[in-house]
């Protein structure tokens, strides 16, 4: 049944069609200060990232970075605040890379009053639903070469007509959205903010290429963190040994903060001990305090900035303090 899934997922991709870009899925933002919601989040829902972060006042730089192998991707700059006295010189780069299914959206979706993005230099990649999927990874990737799709799950314009539609405020099926969300990455009903939906469901899921989907598969199933397996043979000859190798984390040498919570289904606390224990300069680790913070809740989360992003912050000052 669940190959069958599988296959019917790939289909139905393949028939869709590919998206021309994970930078066309994108931003609603609602700025919410004090419980209070965007008059426009209609709007929000189909802006794109730079529309967004302009709209709200901040400044933004579009960047774009070639890869090795060919693949150009696009990066947003907010290099200073809204006030046009903020300091615009030289200032050090905060990094922020999304995670599967995921884009730079996700920093900048829930607005200035919430969002972590206005801190940010944000990246896009190339465009682990559940690990019961991940034994039909090689399968999935091989499925997707030959009905010749390459992006599992673009975020598309009926994801955004379906959100605005179906999942806002005293829609019937709203219920439906928050469970979806729920089902795939933890439920957390504390802290979901339902009246966000149109604006989630505008730029999520983002896309992922099936290769990125079939390498995640392959970790969970094979419980390493190590380089895409293709196969002995290909193996050989691009590695120069039939397994694909590990991953050194000892050669991370940035001092890590770990920042997690005990109701995640996609980072179990063992794996985060795990992780820990295989770098080499890891500095902190700390529990989010709140025993039902969720997956999503990182990003979506009512109260993420009081339980994740101040400390962040703070920790990102104490750091740029010790730089000579």
């Amino acid at each position: 049944m669940l190959r069958s899934l599988v296959v019917l997922v790939c289909v139905v991709s393949a028939l869709a069609g590919q998206s021309p870009n994970a930078a066309f899925v994108e931003e609603l933002v609602e700025l919410y200060n004090d419980g209070r919601f965007s008059d426009n989040l209609q709007e929000d829902a189909s802006l794109d990232v730079p529309e967004l972060v302009r709209k709200y006042g901040y400044p933004l730089e579009e960047h774009t970075v070639e890869t090795s192998d060919g693949y150009i991707l696009t990066m947003h700059r907010i290099p200073h605040g809204r006030e046009a006295s903020n300091d615009t010189g030289q200032k050090p780069v905060v990094f922020m890379m999304h995670g599967l299914l995921s884009s730079s959206a996700d920093y900048v979706l829930m607005g200035p009053g919430s969002g972590l993005a206005p801190v940010a230099f944000m990246a896009n990649n190339r465009n682990l639903l559940l690990n019961a999927l991940a034994p039909f990874a090689r399968s999935l990737s091989r499925l997707a070469n030959l009905i010749g799709i390459g992006e599992f799950m673009p975020n598309r314009l009926i994801y955004t007509w379906a959100g605005q539609a179906l999942c806002k405020d005293e829609a019937l099926f709203q219920p439906i959205c928050s469970s979806i969300l729920f089902l795939i990455a933890g439920w957390n009903e504390k802290q979901h903010n339902a009246t966000m939906l149109p604006v989630i469901f505008g730029h999520t899921p983002a896309g992922a290429s099936v290769r990125q989907f079939a390498h995640y598969g392959q970790g969970i199933s094979g419980n390493k963190f190590r380089r895409f397996d293709h196969g002995m043979a290909k193996n050989l000859r691009m590695y120069g040994r039939i397994s694909a190798p590990d991953y050194d984390l000892r050669k991370i040498t940035t001092p890590v903060f770990l920042h997690y919570s005990t109701n995640d289904p996609l980072a179990h606390v063992n794996d985060v001990d795990k992780l820990w224990s295989e770098l080499k300069n890891p500095v902190g680790k700390f529990k989010v305090q709140e025993n039902t913070f969720s997956h999503l809740d990182f990003m979506y989360g009512i109260d993420a900035r009081a339980l994740v992003y101040n400390r962040v912050i703070s920790f990102l000052r104490v750091m740029d303090s010790l730089e000579v």
